[in-house]
C-alpha cells in the first residue's frame, strides 16, 4: 500500500490539491511549489492548474513551463510575469480537477480517496469514520472521528488496517486488544 501520494486531502468537492506555492522563484514570475505528493512527474501532463483552491476565488491557470529546483517544482504559469505577481501567490495551494489524478498504482491509494470511508474492526464492528490521514515521514495515521465524537488514532499500516477499499467503500482494522479503548480517552 502506497500512503504517501497525497498529504493534504480534497479541497473542494471537485479539486484535488498538488502542493502549496512557498515562494517567488527568480524575477520572471515562476514560483517554487512544495509538493503534498512524492509523485515528481506531477505536472508532466498538466495544461492547467488553479491556484487558491482554498479560497473564495479561487483562478485556473495555463501552465507555461516546469523545472526543478532543489526539490521543488519550479512553474511558470501564463499571466504571472513579475516578482510582485509571484509573490501574491506565495502561500497559496494549487490543485487540479480529481478526474486529472492519475488513478493510483494497484493496490495504493490517494489519501483523499479514503477519507470519508467508514472503518469496521473485525470484532466491534462500525467504529466511525476515515476523517484525515496524517503523514508523519515514517507510518501514516489514520484519524478516526468516532459517532461520539471522538478521535481515534490508528497507525495507517497491514498488520492494523489490513483492508483498503476505496472503490467498495471500505476500511477494515484489526485493532489489537486495547487499542480503541487507549485512543478513546
Amino acid at each position: 500500500m502506497n500512503h504517501s501520494m497525497v498529504e493534504d486531502p480534497v479541497t473542494s468537492s471537485a479539486l484535488v490539491a498538488l502542493g502549496r506555492i512557498a515562494k517567488a522563484q527568480g524575477r520572471h514570475g515562476e514560483v517554487s511549489v512544495q509538493l503534498f505528493s512524492d509523485a515528481t512527474d506531477r505536472f508532466d501532463s498538466l495544461d492547467h492548474v488553479t491556484v487558491g483552491t482554498t479560497t473564495p476565488e479561487p483562478r485556473e491557470y495555463r501552465i507555461e513551463s516546469v523545472r526543478w529546483h532543489k526539490g521543488r517544482a519550479v512553474v511558470k504559469l501564463e499571466g504571472v510575469a513579475t516578482i510582485s505577481d509571484a509573490e501574491a501567490l506565495s502561500g497559496s495551494v494549487i490543485g487540479v480537477p480529481r478526474a486529472e489524478v492519475a488513478d493510483a498504482p494497484g493496490g495504493s491509494f490517494y489519501h483523499f480517496d479514503i477519507v470519508g470511508l467508514p472503518v469496521y474492526d473485525r470484532r466491534r464492528g462500525l467504529v466511525g469514520t476515515a476523517a484525515n490521514v496524517l503523514a508523519t515521514g515514517g507510518t501514516d495515521v489514520l484519524v478516526v472521528e468516532t459517532s461520539v465524537g471522538a478521535e481515534l488514532l490508528l497507525p495507517l499500516c497491514t498488520e492494523i488496517c489490513h483492508l483498503i477499499d476505496p472503490v467498495a467503500g471500505r476500511i477494515e482494522i484489526d485493532a489489537p486488544e486495547g487499542l480503541l479503548d487507549l485512543n478513546a480517552n
